[in-house]
């Protein structure tokens, strides 16, 4: 009979609840929710109270990388071609400033 492993049941777990409740935190505190996630990361990770290990975070990588393309897939639906028209006045010159200075 096989044993179940509950270790990547318990990371999500841990992380979902952590990263809720940090997102709240620092959502009172009036800072963006962002920093609430990587401060509970850094916590719960090895660096802090090592609950979930680098192990632990790695077994769950084909979803982590479902859960990125679906990501993707959403941000690209987001984007529209007038945007980029609006910030384009001629395909000569890039859209970013510093790209200007690194042309020869």
């Amino acid at each position: 009979m096989e044993t179940i492993d509950f270790s990547v049941l318990f990371v999500l777990g841990v992380s979902i609840f952590g990263g809720l409740i940090g997102a709240l935190i620092f959502q009172k505190l009036r800072i963006p929710q962002v920093v609430g996630f990587i401060v509970i990361g850094l916590i719960i990770g090895e660096s802090g109270l090592k609950i979930v290990k680098h192990t632990d975070v790695a077994a769950p990588q084909p979803f982590t990388l479902f859960a990125l393309g679906i990501i993707g897939f959403l941000v690209g639906g987001e984007l529209k071609a007038e945007n980029f028209r609006k910030y384009m006045i001629s395909r000569r010159k890039p859209l970013l400033p510093a790209a200007r200075k690194a042309r020869p």
